[in-house]
């Protein structure tokens, strides 16, 4: 006559004192069992079937003769622990994810948080490049042009020469507002720019021919919000030009029709707070982007504009100047 196991059910032979599955205390044949909450040591401890010596319910192997027991624990209880350890490891490795991702993404320069390939990184910076228009007091009607480029799209910050919207000789304005209107292409760079705001001076350093506008209205007048979305350039590292490095111009020269005008050409050299280059610069390009193969902003062409010179000095030939813009720093902690 065989036992049953009142514990894992388990069939057992006749006149066994322990189940041969889990251990537990088997109730002979013909004796009652044992009332609930009765023998507290059963709780705790199961017996060896080959010795009989008592062994802690959670062991796997006797301590005494090294019978390995079918189970330690209940397989509910197995499997349940070690989900929860599974579980409790990957939120660890999920929010270790969401952090370093955010760190990734909060560390990239600019308004691009992945890198582009060459054709659409070159296409981001034409869509960024702007003219700028500069009212004269003098004369209302008369507009001296240059260019620019949007550096944080969505609050409207533009990085351009402070040639543009003044004189860097003296540090006067062309215009007592210190405003300028900001024309765009309305298709990328088959369409002359239609004149869509108008943006107000916010920070300039003369000596380095740098300005900082800000855009602050449509071209009706009407205040805009804090949410432009233009497209804005990625900024890059000017430190790391050397020289016989492409360089690639973008602006509104004028030659040819007022549509945007891209020139390419290679850094020249060097002189003090200046980068040379080969690549093709007019009075019109002066503000506007130079940008290395990556598509991102190294420079500001301008024209070959010399602010310590007597005159207006534009250098010979083909050579032109473009303003490190690691230069521009500050005006571009401001921006951001």
């Amino acid at each position: 006559m065989s036992s049953v196991c009142p514990k894992c059910r388990a069939a057992n032979r006749g006149g066994a004192r322990f189940c041969a599955r889990c251990g537990a205390a088997l109730t002979p044949p013909g004796q009652m069992a044992a009332a609930p909450g009765a023998g507290a040591l059963a709780s705790t401890t199961k017996i060896c079937p080959r010795c009989h010596t008592p062994t802690p319910i959670a062991t796997h192997r006797c301590s005494h003769c090294g019978y390995t027991f079918a189970t330690s624990v209940s397989l509910r209880t197995y499997w349940l622990t070690r989900l929860a350890i599974l579980g409790g490891a990957l939120v660890v490795v999920l929010l270790a994810v969401i952090v370093v991702r955010g760190w990734l993404a909060s560390s990239t320069p600019g308004d691009l948080a992945t890198p582009l390939n060459a054709d659409a990184a070159l296409q981001r910076a034409i869509q960024a490049t702007v003219q700028v228009l500069t009212p004269q007091d003098d004369d209302s009607d008369v507009l001296s042009t240059g260019s620019g480029t949007v550096v944080n799209g969505e609050r409207g910050f533009i990085l351009t020469n402070f040639h543009v919207v003044g004189d860097p000789d003296t540090g006067h304005y062309a215009n007592a507002s210190r405003t300028a209107w900001i024309a765009l292409s309305p298709n990328g760079s088959l369409q002359p720019p239609e004149v869509r705001y108008r943006a107000e001076v916010v920070d300039a350093d003369p000596a380095l021919d740098l300005a900082l506008l800000r855009i602050v209205a449509d071209a009706d007048g009407n205040r805009t919000s804090d949410n432009l979305n233009l497209v804005a350039i990625t900024v890059g590292d000017s430190a790391t030009v050397q020289i016989g490095d492409p360089v690639t111009v973008l602006g509104y020269p004028g030659l040819g029709g007022d549509t945007i005008t891209l020139t390419r050409g290679t850094v020249s050299g060097f002189v003090e707070g200046w980068i040379k280059t080969d690549a093709e610069t007019n009075p019109g390009n002066s503000g506007g982007a130079a940008i290395n193969t990556a598509g991102e902003l190294v420079g500001v062409p301008s024209a070959g504009y010399l602010e310590s010179s007597e005159v207006d000095s534009r250098l010979p030939g083909k050579l032109g100047l473009i303003r490190p813009v690691n230069a521009a720093q500050a005006l571009l902690r401001e921006a951001r």
